[in-house]
């Protein structure tokens, strides 16, 4: 599912939750690297998860 595909819900709300989900993203990066998994932790989560490739785009630009 796209985040688009949400019913009700336009451009602006797209966009919101694509941050949202972005932030979340990087807050599980920083998590398990404070764990000690340094690496290869964006493709774990590709892996383990499914988010929107729009969200990973998002990582690391300030809104």
């Amino acid at each position: 599912m796209k985040v688009n595909e949400i019913e009700g819900g336009g451009a602006e709300q797209e966009m919101r939750l694509l941050k949202e989900i972005s932030n979340n993203v990087w807050e599980l990066v920083l998590q398990r690297e404070f764990v000690g998994f340094i690496e290869g932790n964006l493709q774990w989560i590709k892996q383990n998860y499914v988010i929107p490739d729009e969200a990973f785009n998002m990582l690391g630009k300030s809104s």
